[in-house]
């Protein structure tokens, strides 16, 4: 039988870590090696007994099958790090083809994320094909990192704009819709470089379903505000500092006297943030968005949590006025 002719560099990236012994019997043998000799590296790879707790800490930590984390523990000799990233590698490549070919695939479950911090806040809604997906934990985690990238992303460049600001004045209040794209290649904040592009591939191929942000917001206001938040329905959970579930609203509150305790207008702000979200308000004030209508303006609705005040009379009481809210629902 003719001899197989590879480079010695092929090998490894074939039989993976564990055929490297075998190379230093072959050293003087540039480039030819027989087929039986082939066969047999592979037979010495897939011959490597896995240890059970490595396999269940790999799955873990992954969310691979066993199949694929039993090939990683063989190709790296048993070494967990070598092979978690023999496994991020391949979850990223893999995730970029699914990515790819699942892209036209119809995605209308999902959760909707919402972050605050301090005066800054964000949400974001990412969505999958099955409500199954939704209530995995991967897919939590990437909905958490996207919320986070966003709010990063804003945060920067407040801090950038106060920087070149001579005239020091700060920034009242800002709210931005943040198209897909610009979110697609900010870094994640967990140190690794890895995009938010590179998560979404990546939670694709792990999960195989498709997946994608559908919409973000993030809102800035004076350090003087609050703004406060609530999601509810369907699967609701939490992971990073990141609230989520099938609705979510943000609210930004403004006192009116400075000597208003800060901590219970943010548990206001909560509570009118839940009202957004159960009362579907258009407009906080002055035209209803539908002639002749007043159910959908924010002041002249019943308040959800006590019908017999408007959230107008509750704001008075309370000596402070809404600034800005967002209201978001999972595939509307």
């Amino acid at each position: 039988m003719a001899p197989i002719t590879w480079s010695r560099m092929c090998v490894p990236s074939l039989f993976g870590a564990t055929c490297r012994f075998a190379l230093s019997s072959l050293r003087g043998n540039q480039g030819t090696f027989s087929e039986a000799l082939i066969r047999s590296l592979c037979t010495k790879q897939s011959a490597i007994k896995v240890e059970k707790s490595l396999l269940s800490q790999l799955r873990k930590e992954t969310g691979f099958g066993f199949a694929k984390c039993k090939e990683s523990l063989q190709l790296n000799n048993n070494d967990f790090e070598a092979a978690l990233t023999w496994l991020e590698a391949e979850a990223e490549k893999q995730g970029w083809e699914k990515a790819t070919k699942l892209q036209g695939r119809v995605v209308s479950e999902g959760l909707v994320g919402v972050l605050v911090d301090g005066n800054h806040a964000a949400m974001v809604e990412v969505n999958c094909e099955t409500d199954f997906v939704a209530r995995n934990e991967l897919f939590v985690e990437l909905v958490s990192k996207v919320a986070n990238a966003a709010i990063a992303k804003r945060r920067r460049i407040v801090n950038q704009n106060q920087e070149i600001n001579t005239l020091g004045r700060e920034m009242e209040h800002l709210r931005e819709v943040v198209p897909e794209h610009k979110l697609q290649n900010e870094e994640l904040q967990n140190g690794s470089g890895e995009t938010v592009g590179d998560a979404v591939a990546r939670t694709i191929g792990k999960l195989g379903e498709n997946a994608k942000i559908s919409k973000a917001v993030t809102m800035t206001t004076q350090v003087s505000n609050v703004i406060g938040s609530y999601v509810h329905g369907g699967f609701v959970t939490s992971y990073g500092g990141c609230s989520m579930g099938r609705f979510g609203g943000m609210v930004a509150l403004r006192m009116k006297k400075s000597e208003v305790n800060k901590d219970s207008i943010i548990s206001l702000a909560n509570r009118m943030a839940q009202h957004v979200v159960g009362m579907n308000p258009k407009v906080i004030e002055g035209e209803s968005a539908v002639d002749g209508e007043l159910s959908d303006v924010l002041l002249e609705q019943e308040y959800l949590l006590d019908n017999s005040l408007t959230v107008k009379d509750l704001l008075d009481k309370e000596n402070v006025e809404v600034v800005d809210f967002v209201r978001y629902e999972c595939g509307a």
